[in-house]
């Protein structure tokens, strides 16, 4: 009589057996990637999404921003007391009458950086040749050879945006700015430039502040 070994990996049950194990491996390995792949996608999803509606709220927050201190300028030469006091500082001759207006004119600027501590200065610069320049702080020597100069003069009253100005302050702040030629309501002939610094360090940190609400 003649008798086989018995073969464990041989028979039908063992061969099932295996199948199955590997089959429940494969299957876990799958899922696993499948679910990696699809956490790592929902995570880039969410970043792209968060980074665009920074981008999006940013950019609102920079046109309230620039709207707003374009408002300030519109309603310094809508203001018909402020453009009276400009042309009779300028018509004027007498030295204690121009104080008197540079004062008021002064005074009327003030009421701006009270209420906006973000406003670094406002300055009137006439261009008669005086080099008179009523406001906070002062202007350096030649600033009328300065390119953003000559560009506020060739707008004709229409508003520019400077990019980086040194603070009226003299401190290494740096400020952007909105500037404007003014005209005599008369004779329609430049009288000076309005010049509105913004620190922009408050603005960054209104920028900062958004960023941090996002996330």
């Amino acid at each position: 009589m003649n008798l086989h070994k018995f073969n464990p990996a041989r028979s039908v049950g063992m061969k099932l057996f295996l199948a199955f194990f590997v089959s429940i491996v494969l299957f876990v390995l799958l899922v696993g990637i499948i679910s990696f792949e699809v956490a790592k996608q929902t995570i880039t999803d969410k970043a792209e999404a968060s980074s665009q509606e920074t981008i999006i709220q940013t950019n609102l927050r920079l046109d309230l921003i620039f709207a707003k201190y374009a408002q300030v300028s519109n309603q310094l030469i809508a203001d018909k007391i402020f453009m009276d006091n400009v042309q009779k500082y300028q018509e004027t001759a007498d030295s204690y009458e121009q104080l008197t207006l540079s004062r008021d004119i002064s005074d009327q600027f003030n009421k701006y950086l009270l209420v906006d501590s973000a406003i670094d200065s406002i300055q009137l610069i006439y261009l008669d040749g005086s080099k008179a320049v009523i406001g906070q702080g002062s202007i350096k020597e030649g600033v009328e050879k300065e390119p953003w100069f000559k560009e506020v003069v060739e707008a004709k009253g229409k508003l520019v945006w400077i990019p980086s100005l040194d603070s009226a302050s003299g401190s290494k702040t740096k400020a952007f700015a909105v500037a404007r030629v003014i005209k005599d309501v008369n004779s329609l002939q430049n009288i000076g430039i309005i010049v509105l610094k913004v620190k922009l360090d408050s603005i960054s940190e209104e920028l900062a502040a958004v960023k941090l609400s996002d996330n």
